[in-house]
């Protein structure tokens, strides 16, 4: 046997609301149209803190400072090119590393911290503050081309655009002095090359001509052309009169007075050739060498003679080199481009109102709505007895705890 359960009348329904025996907190389902009616008719704490919160937001928009920033570009020469120059010191970075290494530098900060006095605009009197705050408000962005963009944010619009552009400026200062400094260390080195090998070529020229003297060379190869010419020209001589010789012992015998005359002279002429020949056979300057001492004379004057001529090219390098760095010294020019200097902006950067006024708004309506469902709760509590039962204990135990503190 089934029992079939049907639903009272709709004229016996009651609205739960309107039931005096109702208790909300005793009903643990959850009618959201109840929920909904008791949200809705607390919409006047919601709009309340709501406006205040949202005015709170607005008036903490419009007392922020207005922000602007100032912007200026430069364009290192290893941008677009070859690196020279400073950034030549460097060759294993990017030309665009150095200078933003520089541009953050402490004695860019520093020059630029004197040229401005901002020590008393920024109001402290540590240079290490003051450098901070100028960090803080400034940034060097790489931009298409190899550009880098100088950017100062401050209060004061004026104000940006000078720091931006004393950056050019103190950056320009510290690469001269590096410049100056790199080229003070060269100049001093090549000097220091230079004395010795003028020294040195000294001592080679010395050396040169104590040889000349000892062997009476003084031109190389013209007085090494006249001993072989002599010795040549002597055994030319011997041979024609070996010839007349022996024409004429085919008719006379060596008795004969001429045979004895070209006899002697042949010998005499064959005692001159052994002369020259000889290695031991020595002149005076520029006289032509025994022939035996020509290739030990050789060897030894064209040594010496290369000792002068390497220490000679030496010493006209150096100094070419020594004259280069002093006029680098002297006439250093800077390896960047200033693209754009800074300008006094016309519209600030920061802070974008719209967009916070639009959060305070939505600040507002969130803490509106916490605020109605803090509002339920607290009333929810409050109708259960174990629950403000609970809420007692806690206080006593925050005041038990107060004064024992």
């Amino acid at each position: 046997m089934s029992t079939t359960l049907n639903p009272p009348p709709v004229a016996q329904r009651q609205n739960p609301l309107q039931d005096p025996g109702f208790d909300p907190v005793e009903d643990p389902s959850v009618d959201l149209t109840e929920l909904l009616v008791r949200f809705l008719a607390e919409w006047r704490t919601g709009l309340l803190v709501a406006l205040v919160v949202a005015a709170l937001g607005m008036a903490k928009t419009y007392s922020l400072k207005a922000q602007y920033v100032a912007q200026a570009t430069i364009l290192p020469q290893g941008g677009s090119s070859a690196a020279a120059g400073l950034a030549g010191l460097f060759s294993t970075r990017q030309p665009g590393d150095v200078y933003f290494g520089l541009l953050g530098s402490r004695s860019v900060a520093n020059t630029i911290i004197d040229r401005l006095d901002l020590l008393k605009t920024f109001g402290t009197g540590s240079r290490e503050t003051a450098q901070n705050i100028l960090q803080a408000s400034s940034t060097f962005t790489p931009a298409a081309g190899g550009i880098i963009v100088v950017a100062v944010r401050n209060t004061n619009a004026q104000l940006a655009t000078d720091i931006a552009n004393a950056y050019v400026d103190a950056l320009g200062e510290q690469q001269d002095r590096m410049n100056a400094s790199e080229a003070a260390r060269q100049q001093k080195f090549f000097e220091g090359q230079l004395d010795r090998e003028r020294q040195a070529l000294a001592d080679a020229e010395d050396a040169l001509k104590r040889e000349q003297q000892r062997s009476g060379i003084v031109a190389l190869d013209t007085q090494t052309q006249i001993g072989l010419g002599t010795i040549a020209a002597t055994r030319s001589q011997i041979s024609g009169l070996e010839v007349q010789l022996s024409t004429l012992l085919e008719s006379e015998t060596e008795q004969n007075p001429q045979v004895k005359t070209l006899r002697a002279q042949i010998a005499a002429l064959e005692g001159k050739e052994r002369g020259l020949e000889a290695a031991s056979g020595a002149g005076g300057a520029g006289a032509a060498p025994a022939a035996g001492r020509i290739p030990e004379l050789n060897l030894e004057v064209a040594h010496r003679q290369r000792e002068v001529a390497y220490h000679a090219g030496l010493v006209s390098s150096l100094a070419s080199s020594y004259e280069a760095a002093r006029l680098s010294g002297a006439q250093s020019s800077p390896q960047y481009e200033v693209v754009d200097r800074a300008v006094v902006p016309e519209g600030r950067s920061w802070p974008p109102r719209t967009e916070y006024l639009a959060l305070a708004a939505g600040a507002g309506v969130l803490f509106g709505i916490f605020a109605i469902l803090l509002r339920l709760l607290a009333r929810r509590i409050r109708s259960n007895p174990e629950q403000v039962a609970h809420l007692r204990t806690i206080r006593q135990n925050f005041r038990l705890g107060r004064r024992r503190a």
